[in-house]
């Protein structure tokens, strides 16, 4: 995949989350949590610089609900 891809993947997976987190208020639940891990598992495996690629919104729901 061409990182502009990876990038688009990655803001679409953090906002799909902030916003099951925003609708539903379930942030500690059970597979809230593996999202979150499978998350930051694709940051690592990825080598992507949240603060430096991701656009600002991305980066305030990563900082919100994912950190």
């Amino acid at each position: 995949m061409e990182r502009e891809h990876l990038i688009r993947d990655l803001s679409d997976q953090i906002e799909a989350l902030a916003r099951f987190h925003i609708q539903h208020r379930l942030g500690d639940a059970e597979g809230v949590i593996r999202r979150r891990e499978s998350i930051n598992d694709f940051i690592s495996k990825h080598g992507i610089d949240v603060q430096r690629e991701l656009d600002p919104l991305s980066q305030y729901y990563y900082r919100r609900f994912i950190c």
